[in-house]
């Protein structure tokens, strides 16, 4: 491929479905979208997290397609509501990471 310095060394996400602001079901997954795709490392989930809005940790499983993190409630859903964090270094498919942490909210609907 040709090299474009104007390209971005890391990837940006770009969206969540459903959308932070609209939150979620108990059963609803969170996709998350970013602008290039990800690697199904074994060591995802060194980099998203999950926890109770005071911190406790939430089991998830996660999955990759494409530009596409899936993060999914484990058992009977998600006990409340929830903060997904990203951190930097989530690994893509062209050997760039995840460059800005985040820390997203959701609320339970």
């Amino acid at each position: 491929s040709l090299y474009n310095p104007l390209a971005n060394n890391f990837a940006r996400m770009l969206a969540t479905a459903p959308p932070v602001n609209s939150g979620v079901t108990a059963t609803t997954p969170v996709v998350v979208s970013l602008d290039r795709a990800l690697t199904n490392a074994a060591n995802l989930s060194s980099f998203v997290r999950c926890t109770t809005r005071t911190g406790t940790p939430i089991a998830v499983n996660l999955s990759v397609s494409g530009t596409d993190l899936t993060v999914s409630p484990t058992g009977s859903g998600w006990p409340s509501a929830f903060v997904l964090e990203l951190n930097a270094g989530i690994p893509c498919a062209d050997g760039t990471v995840f460059g800005t942490p985040m820390v997203l909210p959701f609320s339970l609907r």
